[in-house]
């Protein structure tokens, strides 16, 4: 068997080397896919899991179909698919390789393998579910596993609008149970309940699994209707009062944007200009108590001046000058001497 896994390889790969066109594709693509599987299960497993999807020929002509639908850059993303998830990949894409391939890259990687196995336990109602409603039908059908069908495939459109505001499986499995009662309701019920069910979906739903009558006849619907909505809410499912006071923000938001902008500048303005009195203020004391300290300084370095500035020069002069004076005033009594004798004689 490993001899016989290992020729169909080798064949396969020879052959795409030779090989053009839209054959050439498929055929080196199916050898890809082969060595890949060889290598992630085992060559016994690759075996036998080629074999139960049909043979080489039934590879090939699932690329050849990719190509024809997509050409080579569709058929290279199935056999990247193929590479990656196995056999199974390829049979749940060759049902509609272009449908299948953008539903897939439509949806998170972690959820690629279980979409695989759902449209291989249900593949001509996921496929026309795709068709309809496009990849969030593949999504909600994996993400509910059982129920996620019954909830697109009765309630279109909504019913995936809804299951996007579900927190658990048990939400679901409630939702599949009222799908039939809902989908019947006429037109502007049905949007009425749907409403209610995406924006008050805990309250909502417990309200449903409580009263399972509740739907079937007008007063029950009422009543439903009529449910007061959780007051507060949390991140994920605001409340009553947090919608209300959306709404009232709402119109708000560009005035107050606007205002705080405005506001933001002008007290800018002011912590600026009170920065730069109070920088120059600081600024100013500090020289003030540097010029003082420098004048403190100077003071004590310098000499204090003599109590007599008169130098020796100028005493000795003035001393000279004082018996000058003494002199001349003792010449002066002198002649007031003579005067006096001078004036007796004549008399």
């Amino acid at each position: 068997m490993k001899k016989v896994f290992v020729m169909f390889v080798t064949v396969l790969a020879l052959a795409g080397s030779v090989c053009g066109g839209v054959g050439g594709v498929a055929v080196k693509g199916a050898a890809e896919i082969a060595e890949a599987l060889a290598k992630n299960a085992g060559k016994k497993a690759a075996s036998r899991e080629l074999t139960k999807f049909g043979g080489e020929k039934a590879l090939q002509a699932s690329l050849e179909k990719a190509v024809k639908e997509g050409g080579e850059e569709l058929a290279g993303k199935v056999i990247q698919y193929g590479k990656k998830h196995g056999l199974s990949a390829v049979k749940a894409i060759d049902h509609s390789p272009a449908l299948y391939v953008k539903a897939l890259d439509g949806i998170p990687p972690n959820l690629v393998k279980g979409a695989l196995a759902a449209v291989e336990r249900e593949p001509q109602i996921i496929t026309q579910l795709v068709k309809t409603h496009g990849p969030d039908a593949l999504r909600v059908a994996v993400e509910y596993r059982g129920v996620g069908v019954q909830i697109v495939s009765k309630l279109g459109d909504d019913g995936i609008r809804v299951a996007k505001h579900l927190s658990g499986e048990q939400q679901a499995i409630t939702i599949a149970k009222h799908a039939d009662s809902i989908a019947k309701l006429p037109a502007a019920d049905k949007a009425k309940v749907m409403d209610k069910l995406c924006r008050s979906t805990k309250s909502s739903v417990d309200f449903l699994e409580k009263h399972p009558k509740t739907l079937l006849t007008a007063a029950g619907l009422a009543a439903f209707l009529a449910s007061k909505d959780k007051l507060i809410g949390d991140e994920a499912k605001p409340g009553w009062i947090e919608r209300q006071g959306d709404k009232i923000m709402e119109p708000l938001k560009e005035p107050i944007k606007n205002l705080a902008g405005i506001a933001a500048i002008v007290l800018g303005g002011i912590i600026m200009v009170w920065g730069v009195i109070k920088i120059w203020g600081i600024y100013r004391l500090g020289r003030m108590k540097i010029a003082l300290a420098e004048q403190k300084v100077s003071s004590e370095l310098l000499p204090m001046p003599p109590a007599n500035n008169k130098t020796g020069k100028e005493t000795e002069t003035s001393e000279k000058e004082s018996g000058t004076s003494e002199k001349e005033s003792r010449a002066s009594e002198k002649e007031s001497g003579t005067s006096e004798k001078e004036s007796g004689i004549i008399k």
